[in-house]
């Protein structure tokens, strides 16, 4: 029940105990008092969307690769701003493609894909440095990552 509600009880009208559960403030909306998203764009805004009820931005962009230098595996951590088509691929130095991680769409929010250091048959590929691949959200960005034996 909204905050100024009324309710009816045996025929008389008295004001409802409930509290304010969903107010809209000129920065927020609040639940309860818990904080939900913001609603106004704050200077600096690089075009991220905000997640319903974390308050969190998604920016879509490639967020790097953990551990690196890697000997056994590593994640090739991501982030999207909204759902839709994601390729990420693995690159030797000549530019040759290794190996696809990623290939189709996916949801908004944070993403790590593991690469164990092989190609698209399985194979091991030798030490080195490799280029991680992204594109997604019309933009494209390449990571350096080195593999160690």
């Amino acid at each position: 029940m909204l905050l100024g509600a009324r309710q009816r009880s045996e025929g008389k009208s008295q004001e409802s105990k409930c509290p304010d559960v969903v107010r809209m403030t000129g920065d927020y909306v609040s639940l309860a008092g818990l904080k939900l998203f913001q609603i106004e764009k704050q200077p600096g805004d690089d075009g991220g969307v905000q997640s319903w009820g974390t308050g969190m931005t998604f920016v879509t962009r490639l967020r790097g690769c953990t551990p690196n230098p890697f000997a056994r595996g590593t994640s090739v951590n991501y982030e999207l701003a909204q759902y839709g088509p994601v390729e990420l691929t693995v690159h030797d130095v000549s530019g040759r493609l290794v190996r696809r991680l990623e290939s189709g769409p996916r949801q908004r929010g944070f993403h790590g894909v593991r690469w164990d250091g092989t190609d698209g048959r399985g194979h091991a590929v030798p030490a080195g440095v490799y280029f991680v691949r992204f594109s997604a959200g019309g933009k494209v960005s390449t990571g350096r990552v080195t593999l160690v034996r």
